[in-house]
């Protein structure tokens, strides 16, 4: 699986929807930025935007049902399902779409890849169960660090 899955017209269609439905004249606006300053092939200007970081942590952190080790092993559908509650949050010109979607991706696999490197260090030191974090998910996460031997206990 890539990380960031191709996008067909169907899902770029309920994407649009979302963001072009009245009422959402408030929400904050993505937009790559003005000016030759910006690279937008890099997620530079994605992540300029520390509510936008935080809003896609608690995307992640809020619709966890899995134990996917990776970020790349996550489906497909999930990663639609979690741009979507994105495109519930915050708008965009309908031209950035691909564009979002693609940093988006990349914002998310940082943040679960680090979220993975966490887990491994609290179920190194104490095997405590992070208070938001699912105990079947949890059970099943600490299980796959033994199994594999992702990180030895001190």
């Amino acid at each position: 699986m890539d990380v960031v899955p191709h996008i067909d017209l169907k899902f770029v269609s309920d994407v649009l929807a979302i963001i072009i439905a009245d009422g959402r004249e408030n929400l904050p606006v993505l937009n790559p930025g003005v000016g030759y300053w910006v690279d937008k092939t890099t997620v530079t200007w994605f992540k300029f935007n520390h509510d936008l970081s935080v809003a896609i942590a608690e995307i992640l952190q809020h619709n966890r049902h899995h134990e996917w080790p990776t970020y790349r092993l996550i489906p497909e559908d999930v990663k639609r399902r979690w741009f979507k509650l994105l495109a519930r949050k915050y708008t965009w010109d309908p031209m950035h779409t691909s564009t979002v979607w693609t940093q988006f991706n990349l914002v998310a696999r940082t943040i679960f890849r680090d979220r993975m490197r966490a887990f491994m260090r609290i179920w190194a030191r104490s095997g405590d169960k992070p208070d938001w974090v699912n105990l079947i998910v949890w059970n099943n996460l600490c299980d796959m660090f033994a199994e594999f031997g992702l990180l030895f206990r001190r």
